[in-house]
């Protein structure tokens, strides 16, 4: 996994412009980051805490295949204060992926923050709201029991 988190971080650096090809080789890494995610469990808060935006990437493509109610207010987090909407977007899946599992005890909680964090992706100042992020927020809420 680490090597990964170097690809993307390095990705990032060597290509700072997004760009079809760029977003096509980042979703690269997010899948071969979401197949090792089981085995990379144990490191889950190494990554939350890491530094890097890839360490972060890590941790949410981590969360999008082992959710774990616990971790909600991080991923809640990283869509109001990222400042990477790639981390951001996938960010929101993880959260739908919670939310898919059913096994989260405070489904007020979860509408909350759900809500918080759309109300954040709608409150976008410098453009026009990704409308995925709305989607995949807005699909989470719909899923809620």
């Amino acid at each position: 996994m680490q090597l990964l988190v170097s690809e993307y971080d390095d990705l990032r650096a060597r290509k700072p412009t997004s760009s079809p090809a760029r977003t096509k080789a980042m979703n690269e890494i997010v899948a071969k980051m979401r197949a090792l995610s089981l085995a990379a469990r144990p490191a889950l808060r190494q990554f939350m805490s890491g530094y890097s935006p890839g360490d972060r990437l890590a941790a949410v493509c981590i969360l999008q295949v082992v959710p774990e109610f616990g971790f909600f207010n991080w991923l809640v987090e990283r869509i109001k204060n990222e400042d990477q909407p790639f981390i951001l977007f996938h960010s929101a899946v993880a959260i739908l992926s919670l939310v898919q599992t059913g096994t989260y005890s405070d489904s007020a909680a979860i509408r909350q923050g759900i809500n918080d964090a759309l109300q954040h992706v709608k409150a976008f100042k410098g453009g026009v709201p990704d409308r995925n992020n709305i989607d995949v927020l807005n699909e989470a809420l719909s899923k809620l029991t």
